[in-house]
């Protein structure tokens, strides 16, 4: 279907014009509302790379901080600037090899025309992975999320995402993920989200007393 357009929109409307009657027009959801409601889709090549992602070698580190922040490597933004993408995280997409990221937006109010999610990216087309991602003021990754509404990431998608980051210099083990809704399990009570405890499954649980009982 390539990139979704307005033939949605485009179909609604032809329904009530050949029925001889007026665009639709709920009182719950007004005609203005829903046309101004929207998601940014970027089919732009020259918009997307103003979102693109950059891993480089951390020089300005020393042996300990390398060692626990991101292996030495951070992420930088389109320009160079170190990512800081705060507590909320940046949303974040990798497609032919290439990391994208910004913050999502989720509100129409203000300057904002359009919201942002992880399909604005590439215009709801396929990509590698999709998920939510944290650094710290220098850019050194914190946190990892597989969180996605709309392209729903599973471990395949995880794996390639990790993969990519190895490749770039990111040490794995310097960095938490959440693989909650991966493995489909609940969090303890009190750990905070991106925490690695998790409740174990009921699968995991019969294991566990049978080697009890051994």
């Amino acid at each position: 279907l390539g990139h979704p357009t307005n033939m949605f929109f485009d179909w609604l409307d032809s329904k009530s014009e050949a029925a001889g009657q007026p665009l639709p027009n709920l009182p719950e959801c007004p005609r203005s509302q829903l046309d101004s409601d929207t998601v940014l889709y970027i089919t732009n090549p020259q918009i997307q790379d103003q979102y693109l992602l950059n891993i480089v070698l951390d020089n300005t580190n020393n042996n300990n901080t390398r060692n626990n922040s991101g292996g030495g490597s951070r992420i930088v933004d389109a320009n160079g600037y170190p990512v800081r993408t705060g507590t909320d995280g940046w949303i974040f997409v990798l497609r032919d090899h290439q990391l994208y990221g910004g913050q999502k937006d989720t509100s129409i109010t203000g300057k904002s025309k359009q919201r942002f999610h992880h399909s604005s990216f590439f215009g709801g087309k396929a990509v590698q992975a999709a998920g939510i991602l944290i650094t710290d003021k220098d850019g050194h990754l914190m946190r990892l999320y597989p969180h996605s509404g709309h392209y729903r990431p599973g471990e395949a998608h995880m794996q390639r995402m990790l993969y990519h980051l190895q490749q770039c210099g990111i040490e794995l083990t310097s960095f938490q993920v959440d693989t909650q809704q991966i493995f489909h399990v609940s969090r303890k009570v009190g750990t905070p989200k991106g925490g690695h405890e998790q409740q174990p499954t009921q699968k995991q649980k019969q294991k566990q007393k049978q080697k009890q009982k051994q």
